[in-house]
């Protein structure tokens, strides 16, 4: 069984080895995935309970994605449906870090592998 906690003033840090993710005010986890393979970081998504707990049921990454007001699992066709290797919380257990593996149609070769392809120089 999960132990959800609820964000509030008297929130202190869950020590231990307890699994405790926090959710913020608006019932949400910031979530983070990775490659599994390249360790290339591939998005960034939030998840509410619903999206943690189907996660967690079918192995498969799912979002919260709050324009569509519900569950995603980030693309409704097969490519980009991430297979869950591991499923990691921060000591603070308020932020979710997917490592998924991707699937071959997927090629990490491609910018749109990743969410994270925009360069900025931000060094004299």
């Amino acid at each position: 069984m999960l132990n959800f906690v609820e964000l509030n003033s008297t929130s202190q840090p869950i020590t231990g080895h307890a699994l405790n993710p926090i959710f913020d005010d608006k019932g949400l986890i910031p979530c983070v995935a990775q490659d599994a393979k390249t360790k290339q970081v591939l998005l960034f998504e939030w998840m509410d309970r619903r999206a943690f707990e189907r996660t967690i049921s079918t192995g498969v990454a799912h979002y919260f994605v709050q324009h569509r007001k519900g569950v995603w699992r980030r693309y409704p066709r097969p490519v980009g449906r991430y297979p869950v290797r591991e499923m990691l919380l921060n000591e603070e257990q308020n932020c979710l870090l997917l490592v998924v593996d991707v699937p071959k149609e997927d090629s990490p070769t491609h910018v749109s592998s990743s969410c994270f392809h925009r360069e900025f120089d931000w060094q004299d």
